[in-house]
């Protein structure tokens, strides 16, 4: 809603619609409908306040409709793969479940997507990329496990080691 309290503001100005749009705030199309809307309120009068950012939202608010463009493929079968996801089947599997029984054409990163959305709204943590999580092997040997791309590089530390002087030094290089 900034925008538009800089456009109202240069509209009060005296600076033409061309002006304003010349200086990329909005293009000429939707400054000619704000100037109408603007006039209507009485806001280019300067002796009134601009208005505030409530005001300009419950007027110029975005529409709600979502374009096609973002409306996944998956959505028809949302529920199925929200079935698949809660019993923790693998997303190739679901993508080439679909294909061969549903007849869907999209892609797997689109199964991907929608993976990590049911994801989020389940609210499960992600765990950050090359991030380490220790394992006790026996009562004398502990280690660092350390994901990066797939891989597992494994750490030895021994007992007397202090896990968060181990930590410190991961990522920074030598010092």
């Amino acid at each position: 809603m900034f925008e538009y309290g800089q456009v109202l503001a240069r509209m009060r100005q005296g600076d033409s619609d061309r002006d304003i749009a010349g200086a990329h705030l909005m293009g000429r199309g939707k400054l000619k409908t704000v100037r109408q809307v603007a006039l209507a309120h009485g806001w280019l009068d300067p002796g009134r306040p601009l208005p505030d950012d409530a005001e300009l939202a419950g007027i110029f608010g975005r529409d709600p409709k979502v374009p096609r463009s973002r409306i996944s493929t998956l959505e028809p079968f949302r529920d199925l793969v929200r079935g698949w996801f809660n019993a923790d089947v693998q997303g190739t599997t679901i993508h080439n479940a679909l294909r061969r029984s549903h007849g869907y054409t999209g892609s797997y990163s689109a199964v991907r997507r929608m993976l990590l959305n049911l994801k989020s709204e389940r609210g499960v943590a992600f765990r950050r990329k090359g991030a380490g999580c220790f394992r006790r092997n026996g009562a004398s040997e502990r280690r660092l496990i350390r994901g990066s791309n797939g891989d597992q590089e494994s750490l030895f530390l021994p007992p007397f080691a202090s896990a968060d002087l181990l930590l410190s030094g991961i990522g920074r290089g030598t010092r």
